[in-house]
């Protein structure tokens, strides 16, 4: 049996014992394995003590073994599970907090980056369930080390770490509250990876909203302009679609606080800018940026609009919009011939998907197969000029510029 196996059986025997016979089983446990290697067993007693009930005491052994290269993840993972299960007291929410930024300083001096940022992102999951209020937060960010990578990493690693890993959407929600305060911009710089897609709720796809981006909360939304990752994005925009060719009329589908609109004024003559939220729309006109400025659904607009454009383009802008096929068709209605529209969007096999939990409102991102897109488009009467994949927000995407022939 190796030690992992027994661990599963120890803890089994643990948490599946009737309480007045915890104490028994693991005081059996902990005198028929007093010959493991410290760190090992302190490992043991640690479980031990946390399924028995003696939460402290299973931090204060983790905290006495954490520098043991091989067992850095112990102190880590317990944080983890103790978050999962909601059963640290307050008390030991802050000794558990103390202890993490400690050990995140101790793992980056040594260079184990990798674990310092399991602890980062434990240390931020269990500091948003232990607030009181957003100033204590704020107030405790310096104890934070590094957000955005914690946040980065979890995403690789510690959703495949639970079958439920609820803690997950709720930081990185707690956070992107944070990340809307203006007052707190030293902090908003710093989380340059803070994903709309956990500010999401869960809604039934079969009764989606025409326009659902516009349900997020003004104070979310009006600051991303300042989010360096979604900066970089346009810039790929811009680069890769645009090559610097003069546009007359050009419509920014879904043009939030102008981030596109800034790369496409200067190879632009008339530009107008559609969105839905009336936040970032007033971000985006203290810009001076846009000809027109339009707070309207994305298909009503399409609909009803009379003049031609040269150009439609859209930069993050399907994510939160569920039905990209037809804004494609009425779009080829509004190009003159020779026309172009430029999109980007996320990819999947086939979608619409719904990704997470919140109290934002009823919210769904989408994603859309390419190829359906690119078959889609040639149907409508688009020649497909350009299609590669890049980085596109916490993920690769897909870009495509169509040229109407017909």
């Amino acid at each position: 049996m190796d030690l992992e196996e027994f661990f599963d059986i120890a803890r089994g025997k643990i948490s599946t014992a009737p309480n007045d016979q915890k104490e028994k089983v693991t005081y059996e446990l902990r005198t028929n394995f007093s010959g493991l290697p410290e760190p090992q067993l302190e490992r043991l007693m640690a479980y031990c003590d946390y399924y028995s009930g003696n939460t402290h005491g299973a931090l204060a052994r983790l905290s006495e073994c954490y520098n043991e290269d091989k067992y850095f993840g112990n102190l880590i993972d317990f944080g983890v599970f103790s978050l999962a299960n909601g059963s640290i007291s307050y008390h030991d929410l802050d000794t558990l907090i103390s202890t993490l930024g400690l050990l995140s300083r101790t793992l980056r001096e040594n260079n184990f980056n990798k674990f310092a940022l399991r602890a980062d992102f434990v240390a931020s999951s269990l500091l948003f369930r232990s607030r009181t209020n957003i100033k204590q937060a704020t107030v405790l960010k310096d104890k934070w080390y590094d957000h955005a990578g914690a946040l980065s990493y979890s995403d690789q690693d510690l959703e495949n770490f639970f079958d439920d890993p609820f803690s997950i959407p709720e930081h990185k929600r707690f956070l992107g509250y944070l990340w809307s305060f203006s007052a707190e911009l030293d902090l908003t710089r710093r989380l340059n990876r803070i994903f709309t897609v956990h500010l999401l709720t869960d809604r039934e796809p079969e009764q989606p909203k025409p326009e659902i981006f516009g349900g997020l909360d003004p104070d979310i939304v009006a600051p991303y302009h300042l989010n360096p990752s979604f900066v970089r994005i346009n810039d790929f925009f811009a680069e890769m679609l645009f090559e610097n060719c003069p546009i007359g009329r050009a419509l920014d589908l879904g043009c939030g606080t102008g981030l596109l609109g800034e790369r496409q004024r200067d190879c632009t003559k008339n530009l107008v800018g559609l969105d839905i939220n009336s936040a970032v729309l007033e971000v985006a006109r203290r810009k001076n940026i846009y000809d027109e400025l339009v707070e309207e659904p994305m298909i009503d607009y399409l609909v009803r609009s009379e003049p031609a454009f040269d150009a439609i383009t859209g930069c993050m802008a399907f994510d939160w919009h569920p039905d990209l096929m037809r804004v494609i068709s009425l779009s080829w209605q509004r190009l003159n011939l020779g026309g172009k529209m430029m999109f980007a969007f996320s990819p999947v096999d086939e979608g619409p998907i719904r990704v997470s939990r919140g109290k934002m409102g009823g919210l769904n991102y989408f994603c859309y197969n390419p190829k359906s897109v690119a078959e889609h488009a040639t149907a409508v009467g688009f020649e497909l000029e350009h299609v590669f994949e890049g980085h596109y927000q916490w993920s690769s995407g897909v870009y495509m510029r169509l040229k109407k022939l017909k």
